[in-house]
């Protein structure tokens, strides 16, 4: 299965290990602080300014969107049908 979108959320990911490593060493503790949600921030920022600008297709803003709610409570089987469905819908609307 093709999880689009997955290179912008490495590059979030990057910047947000990146940016909380430089917060860790202005606190003056050897470690990464907020690391991790700063990279979801970031994303989210990302896929809404990218989603205004119409700089996102619609696949992987679905993708994103994906990997933003996977982890709510959903079982892998059940996040995979919703991504299937959300994938079908646009190819249906976009023929």
């Amino acid at each position: 299965m093709i999880i689009y979108g997955t290179a912008l959320l490495a590059a979030c990911h990057l910047l947000g290990i990146f940016l909380g490593d430089l917060l860790g060493q202005a606190l003056g503790v050897k470690t990464n602080v907020g690391g991790v949600g700063i990279a979801m921030l970031l994303l989210i920022f990302a896929r809404l300014y990218m989603a205004k600008q119409d700089l996102l297709p619609k696949l992987t803003e679905l993708g994103v969107e994906w990997l933003l709610v996977n982890g709510r409570g959903r079982t892998a089987a059940q996040a995979l049908e919703w991504i299937d469905r959300c994938r079908l819908d646009v190819l249906y609307t976009c023929q």
